[in-house]
């Protein structure tokens, strides 16, 4: 097979092979010359595709990406090591995967796959409020990984959880971790982690609380964290939400809400569903014994 050569922006070039010709993905935008990638249904041509497609500068992958349609995105992103982003949920298909999934810079840099979720970190901008306004001890649910620094909070009056269409989740049924959330202990927490001390003195203090040096440390790292995400600090970001709705929310402790409606193609998710952002993830404040009575719940 002849191997292809492209020049893209700037000075990088775009190594394409033509075995992955036969069928499947046209690739437009490098400087006007189309590229073609096979990733129609066969996983080993699909996952060349993306390897091929990660070689690109970060100008040729956003004009490749967005010349690409629903069933190319859905094929390369299954296919790839991000496929997250449509394995976890079920309502993203090859039907509609161009209007779910969209390239975002992460910590590091690199365009990465990610889904394009709503504005304000998700909430209903005047509903956005300071966690600082909480006490005692909230029944929370996150329907995701450990890592996640955002949960749904309350209950119905029949004692189930929000579905994830309150959610604004794009899955079907899923189910979700559960547990106690003590805002008190939580708030004492913060206090420390951002009070501008030293980080040896802020550990002795979450120590002397009775907190191990290990999951003290993942307080700290996890604030560290949760400051330079994308819906803190990026575009469109929860701070952002809260002066559009005219409000003074104070980010201290973190925010709660409700989260918004949100339209994608031919899915509707309503929203509604009492919504959370902590500075610590969701496995931190397990570890920590912040959120407690820990449990599972199917819901729809």
């Amino acid at each position: 097979a002849q191997k292809i050569t492209t020049d893209v922006t700037g000075n990088d070039t775009a190594g394409m092979v033509a075995g992955m010709v036969a069928s499947g993905m046209i690739a437009k935008g490098l400087n006007g010359i189309d590229t073609k990638f096979n990733v129609s249904g066969n996983k080993w041509y699909a996952e060349s595709a993306y390897n091929e497609y990660k070689k690109l500068s970060d100008d040729s992958k956003v004009l490749t990406f967005n010349s690409l349609n629903s069933e190319e995105i859905y094929n390369i992103v299954k296919n790839s090591p991000e496929s997250w982003a449509v394995e976890g949920y079920d309502l993203i298909t090859s039907h509609n995967a161009k209007y779910f999934i969209k390239l975002t810079t992460n910590s590091i840099g690199e365009k990465t796959f990610n889904l394009d979720w709503p504005y304000y970190g998700g909430y209903e901008p005047d509903t956005i409020a300071s966690i600082g306004e909480l006490s005692g001890k909230i029944p929370v649910s996150r329907d995701g990984g450990d890592g996640g620094f955002t949960m749904g909070y309350g209950k119905n009056a029949d004692g189930t959880y929000a579905n994830n269409s309150e959610r604004s989740i794009p899955k079907s049924s899923a189910k979700v971790n559960t547990g106690t959330f003590d805002v008190d202990v939580y708030k004492d927490t913060v206090d420390i982690v951002i009070s501008g001390k030293s980080d040896f003195c802020k550990l002795q203090k979450l120590v002397k609380m009775g907190f191990s040096n290990k999951n003290a440390a993942k307080m700290i790292s996890d604030y560290e964290s949760w400051r330079t995400r994308i819906e803190i600090i990026g575009e469109n970001n929860i701070s952002d939400g809260v002066e559009i709705a005219g409000n003074n929310v104070t980010s201290k402790y973190g925010y709660y809400g409700k989260a918004a409606a949100w339209d994608v193609g031919d899915v509707h998710m309503k929203g509604g569903a009492g919504q959370m952002n902590t500075i610590y993830s969701w496995g931190t404040l397990k570890d920590t014994g912040i959120i407690s009575d820990l449990g599972t719940a199917v819901i729809n």
